[in-house]
């Protein structure tokens, strides 16, 4: 049966299984996900955040992303996930977020935007895209054990 309205779409797609919520039993610490607000990142910080507390284990799901769609923040927040709001190309921003033991990095060029690739401000993106990889990239070194 498809699904009758966004709500229940993003009810079905973040809904855990029971090898999800086994797996949340297994793996210990916090969840942080960079570029959170995207495409998949609202689906999948909400199946962590469901299947931890499925499974009995109490953990902090931290939502990290700029927020530029009005609402964003308030939708992860109704869901029990902390949020952040920083830019992923500021150094300095990610070099303050939370330590987490599971870093999920989510964060690239939106669906479509290969047209932006052809465009004159090539360049620009392409640095900008690797500039957000080495960011967070120090961010999750920071944190390795």
């Amino acid at each position: 049966m498809s699904p009758h309205d966004l709500p229940d779409l993003e009810e079905r797609l973040s809904r855990p299984t029971p090898a999800v919520v086994d797996m949340m039993r297994q793996i210990p610490g916090d969840f942080i996900v960079l570029g959170a607000a995207g495409k998949m990142g609202p689906s999948l910080a909400r199946m962590i955040k469901r299947a931890s507390d499925d499974a009995g284990t109490s953990r902090r799901v931290i939502a990290v992303s700029r927020f530029s769609s009005p609402g964003s923040q308030e939708e992860f927040n109704a869901h029990g996930i902390e949020t952040v709001a920083r830019d992923l190309l500021d150094a300095n921003a990610v070099s303050y977020l939370p330590a987490a033991a599971n870093v999920i990095y989510m964060a690239g060029m939106k669906f479509g935007a290969i047209a932006l690739t052809m465009s004159a401000s090539c360049g620009r993106q392409t640095k900008a895209y690797s500039r957000v990889r080495s960011n967070c990239a120090r961010y999750r070194n920071r944190f390795r054990m």
